[in-house]
């Protein structure tokens, strides 16, 4: 990575003092700074304090297809962001060849080492597996970020835990069930070893080496070596990219004391995982203590997701075309019940054609005398209520929109008394509205008269929307559900 500027007489006093044992900040040369890890109680991110520099890493997973090549693997990828936050050297709004340079760091010792089961990740060959993403957050950069990234990258991956799946096999698919936390544990990642990054600072053409460099030494220094190890002393990856040389023996030398700092840093996380583990289990205890109606309302599974992953075009296809001929046979049935609402309609038809020549014979007596007319009128009326209210409604079946309420017989007969110009033929009188506006009709007879009317001619639209008329035509599964809303269906509806 690139370093930061210096004076020549802070350069010469930082390589004085690296000569004499002596560090700037108290250390001497092969000791290591402060290491704390923090953990999220969700399993998913992990915080690294390496002295002055804070890094924190958060892990994501999904399901995805599988690589080109890799049918039975699972993906693994790093991303690193530097923020000014961090550093003023860092600008935003762009990755920088510095946060390029360190994923592929964290890549090559984490990824390329081996360190995570891969194959593990598989939940369908060739079709689902699950993809990991890292990110790693820089907060506070005060030198060594190579230790601090890895680190924080390695720590999140060994507290993350991935939600258990079960898979379902049907004809043509295969159904994945992600379960919830509620319902079933979920699992930690399978990994081989661990891998522990060292970084040392060379000096005097690579004759002195500082472990863990700060940001100031880091800038005095004249290259960098990282060295990437397990706790069985193993070497898994080394990064020598720029700066000078070191002979074998410094090399040796180095990878001696990365060994017995791997080991140091294996024990410090797996104490700092332990801890972790305490306070996730007393969480999930509180969790599950504290809402049992809810862990188990709609059973063990009633919070598990479900994913449906069809082979391929022809498969799709296939079930489409099934889905099709599930809703074509709902609509048969449906027509197929239809008569029964067609013939309550056809009777409610005929009683209604009755009173309408009832009324008709009434305002024709109603020339003759407009007194007994009107009365006969209103006889009519209460009688043609009474039949109704006896009459049986039949049940609307679906989501239907009525059509207007029809004409009630007592309005009928008033209007029909008026429009006759009978002796006795008087207006109702007009009610002013409440807020002034144009004056209200008084609504003769009551409201729960127009009910048989209303739902006999929602069951007529439905026996003629879903091919009961009488016609050649296919019942179609839309048209059963929905009447069109053109004009002339509006029309003929308000005839």
């Amino acid at each position: 990575m690139e370093r930061g500027t210096l004076s020549n007489n802070n350069r010469d006093f930082i390589r004085q003092a690296i000569k004499e044992d002596v560090r700037i900040d108290g250390r001497q040369p092969y000791d290591h700074r402060k290491l704390s890890f923090q953990f999220s109680l969700d399993d998913s991110s992990a915080t690294v304090q390496l002295g002055g520099t804070r890094v924190v890493a958060a892990v994501a997973a999904a399901l995805e297809a599988p690589l080109a090549g890799g049918g039975r693997e699972g993906s693994l990828r790093f991303n690193v962001e530097l923020s000014p936050m961090a550093s003023p050297a860092f600008e935003a709004g762009r990755t920088g060849e510095d946060a390029v340079e360190l994923a592929r760091v964290v890549e090559r010792a984490v990824k390329q080492s081996g360190a995570v089961d891969l194959e593990a990740l598989c939940v369908l060959p060739g079709r689902r597996v699950w993809a990991l993403r890292v990110d790693v957050h820089v907060l506070d950069h005060c030198g060594n970020l190579v230790d601090a990234a890895t680190l924080a990258a390695l720590a999140a991956l060994r507290a993350f835990r991935r939600p258990q799946v079960s898979v379902g096999q049907g004809d043509d698919s295969e159904e994945i069930v992600i379960h919830p936390p509620e319902s079933r544990e979920p699992q930690p990642l399978s990994m081989h070893h661990l891998p522990f990054p060292i970084t040392f600072a060379l000096f005097e053409a690579g004759n002195l080496v500082a472990m863990d460099p700060s940001l100031q030494e880091e800038a005095a220094a004249e290259g960098s070596l990282t060295l990437v190890l397990n706790p069985h002393g193993e070497v898994c990856a080394v990064q020598k990219a720029d700066g000078v040389g070191i002979d074998r023996d410094q090399l040796m030398r180095c990878v001696r004391l990365a060994a017995a700092r791997a080991g140091e840093l294996a024990a410090a996380l797996k104490a700092a995982l332990a801890s972790h583990e305490g306070a996730r289990v007393a969480a999930r205890v509180r969790r599950r203590g504290a809402g049992p109606e809810a862990a188990g309302a709609g059973g063990a599974e009633g919070g598990a997701r479900h994913v449906v992953v069809l082979g391929d075009a022809g498969q799709a296809d296939a079930r489409l075309a099934a889905m099709l001929k599930e809703m074509e046979a709902a609509a048969a049935a449906f027509a197929a019940e239809s008569p029964s609402s067609s013939g309550d309609s056809s009777s409610s038809g005929d009683s209604s054609g009755s009173s309408s020549s009832g009324s008709s014979g009434s305002s024709g007596s109603e020339s003759d005398d407009d007194t007994s007319g009107q009365g006969h009128g209103a006889a009519g009326g209460k009688q043609q209520q009474a039949q109704q209210q006896q009459q049986p409604a039949a049940a609307p079946t679906g989501f239907i929109k009525p059509g207007k309420a029809t004409l009630k017989s007592e309005d009928f007969a008033r209007k029909a008394t008026i429009a006759s110009g009978g002796a006795g033929a008087k207006r109702p009188l007009q009610k002013p509205s409440p807020k002034g506006g144009k004056p209200s009709r008084p609504r003769g007879g009551d409201p729960a008269a127009a009910a048989p009317d209303n739902l006999a001619a929602i069951a007529a639209m439905i026996a003629g929307a879903a091919g009961g008329g009488g016609g050649s035509r296919r019942p179609s599964l839309a048209a059963a559900i929905k009447p069109k809303g053109g004009k002339k269906d509006k029309a003929a509806r308000r005839a």
